[in-house]
């Protein structure tokens, strides 16, 4: 059986996420970081003052490879389309809806000339620092 989808590394994906940063707030650092473990992987976005936590997790949000439905304690999987920049144009997930989760499912259509691919870090977190306390 064939996959529709190209496999990132996590490092790999945390090189489009760190691209994706520095396209959207320009003016602020971050510190992008990889944890690869057994059974998965994880990238932690940290950063101090700057843009609110909500709207870096907007961006930081679309780079992971899962996601999960504390409803049913259910981790899903989603794959993205992405252009030759790395920037994300789409998702395709089955959600949890069909497990009688209340994560709906996600079939964008593929925009023309971006690629399928499918994240290697199943989750991303971000952390925001103002002053050095958290936030």
């Amino acid at each position: 059986m064939t996959r529709d989808y190209e496999s990132l590394s996590c490092a790999e994906t945390a090189k489009l996420l760190r691209a994706a940063l520095k396209r959207s707030f320009p003016h602020t650092k971050f510190s992008v970081r990889s944890d690869v473990y057994a059974n998965g992987a994880s990238i932690i976005v940290e950063y101090t003052g700057g843009p609110p936590a909500q709207e870096v997790r907007q961006v930081a949000g679309q780079y992971a490879g899962a996601g999960f439905d504390g409803m049913i304690d259910m981790q899903y999987y989603r794959s993205a389309y992405i252009d030759v920049d790395g920037i994300v144009r789409g998702h395709d997930s089955e959600g949890t809806a069909d497990s009688r989760g209340s994560v709906p499912a996600v079939h964008d259509p593929q925009p023309p000339g971006t690629r399928k691919v499918w994240f290697g870090a199943n989750y991303v977190s971000v952390q925001r620092r103002s002053g050095g306390d958290d936030e």
